[in-house]
């Protein structure tokens, strides 16, 4: 998980590398989106902080596409469909 920077003015809470600059003397920190969620705050529009905690972890399924590469392209029907 990584901190976020909270707004105290805008109430938003944002990555460390987002593009919005707000005066240090108005933000604190956060050890996590989902603790300056529950202190109230909202993410930020621009970086959405929030997707960079939700990665994909090693655990989880991947999606099938059927068989072939893997590719969403590889169970595409190709009788009958135009060729270009």
């Amino acid at each position: 998980m990584n901190a976020v920077g909270a707004v105290l003015t805008t109430g938003i809470y944002c990555r460390d590398d987002c593009p919005g600059r707000p005066l240090p003397a108005n933000t604190t920190r956060y050890p996590s989106a989902a603790a300056a969620e529950a202190a109230g705050y909202r993410a930020c529009h621009r970086c959405r902080p929030y997707r960079q905690e939700s990665l994909p972890s090693a655990d989880m399924p991947r999606a099938s596409y059927g068989p072939g590469d893997g590719s969403p392209t590889a169970s595409r029907p190709t009788a009958g469909w135009p060729s270009g």
